[in-house]
């Protein structure tokens, strides 16, 4: 049974209500913020909802910025400025401020993990010294007269010390979604139709390797016939064979921020987490909420059918669906790769590579 609350908020004097209430506002607008539950009518960074999730029913909130967001926080921190202002500049002042404000807790880990993979990792480890200082508490109201741009500059103090990390370690969940990034290239050179290849990438998965959903929709989006076609993958036909896998790669860790935001979801129900994903890229934002649609839609929350329709004939999603469910149904509990005397992740990453270099463009 349902039951109505009402609830008396009174905050501090000096708290900035009204200034925390217009950049839960912005950021909502902006779209960049995926949360990862079905928020309350207001919105789930409206003010209200905020406190009532935490004080009232004992929800923390973990947000998972992208490296462009993390790498901004770091960079003004460094800098004192706020610099130019660009799309995921202007997520990154908005939402330190608003994490600052309400006491959400950001987890930077994949962003620095990406960066050691790019770069090295040192350049990791000193971005990420430069991020500990930004998230430093205490600073809650300069954050936000930047983000309102009531002040051009920052202080934020003396940088932290250097954590010993080695951020350079193979992470096996962007090791198994490179390996499907570079299946995707694989059918995208062939001559199949879009809904060809996507029931072929399914069935591989479900066959060959591992029913991936993240990677599945991911896909979805790139071969979706119904919008502009989406460069989720660069390099695929450059005549400089070696970019196509540097394609393959940048998309593999726009897949692991999806499928580490839909596994984090999962987990943090136990444990009453609230996991928001926070991305400057519009099109991760607009995959990322259809990874939390079922076979049966919810109230404010469409089914995975609903949601695909946008991108799909109405025909082939009901297809696709049926075939996803069964696939889902089918991996459930089932154990793959015993016999293996070779990391498979590692035979289809050796094997696609080659096939790759050698492609025609």
């Amino acid at each position: 049974m349902e039951e109505d609350a009402e609830f008396l908020f009174r905050f501090d004097p000096d708290f900035p209500t009204a200034d925390v209430i217009e950049i839960g506002r912005r950021l909502t607008e902006s779209k960049a913020l995926i949360p990862g539950w079905i928020g309350p009518e207001v919105g789930a960074f409206d003010i209200r909802a905020v406190v009532v999730a935490e004080h009232f029913d004992g929800w923390s909130t973990i947000l998972l910025p992208d490296r462009n967001i993390i790498s901004r926080m770091a960079r003004i921190a460094r800098e004192g400025e706020l610099g130019t202002r660009d799309h995921p500049t202007n997520i990154a002042v908005l939402l330190m401020a608003f994490a600052q404000a309400v006491n959400f807790n950001i987890e930077p880990g994949l962003a620095f993990h990406e960066l050691a993979q790019r770069e090295n990792n040192q350049s990791a480890l000193n971005e990420l010294r430069w991020f500990r200082t930004a998230d430093t508490g205490g600073h809650a109201r300069e954050w936000i007269d930047l983000a309102l741009g009531h002040k051009t500059s920052i202080a934020t103090g003396e940088i932290l010390a250097e954590e010993a990390l080695d951020l350079t370690a193979p992470i096996r969940r962007w090791r198994c979604n490179y390996v499907v990034a570079m299946k995707i290239v694989e059918l995208e050179l062939g001559p199949s139709k879009p809904a060809d290849k996507l029931m072929a990438l399914l069935d591989w998965m479900n066959e060959d390797f591992l029913l991936a959903s993240p990677a599945l929709i991911f896909a979805a989006r790139y071969w979706a016939p119904n919008l502009p076609r989406a460069r989720l993958i660069k390099h695929v036909k450059a005549p400089d064979r070696s970019r196509v896998l540097k394609g393959a790669r940048n998309a593999a860790w726009d897949i692991t921020y999806l499928s580490e935001f839909i596994r984090r979801v999962s987990d943090g129900v136990a444990k009453k987490e609230q996991i928001v994903l926070a991305t400057g890229d519009r099109l991760l934002a607009e995959i990322a909420p259809i990874l939390l649609s079922g076979r049966e839609g919810e109230e404010r929350h469409p089914s995975l059918e609903e949601s695909l329709s946008r991108w799909w004939p109405a025909k082939f999603t009901s297809r696709f669906c049926d075939a996803f469910f069964e696939a889902a149904e089918q991996a459930a509990g089932r154990s793959r790769w015993e016999n293996e005397t070779q990391d498979p992740v590692d035979r289809f990453t050796m094997q696609f590579e080659q096939d790759l270099l050698a492609s025609k463009p």
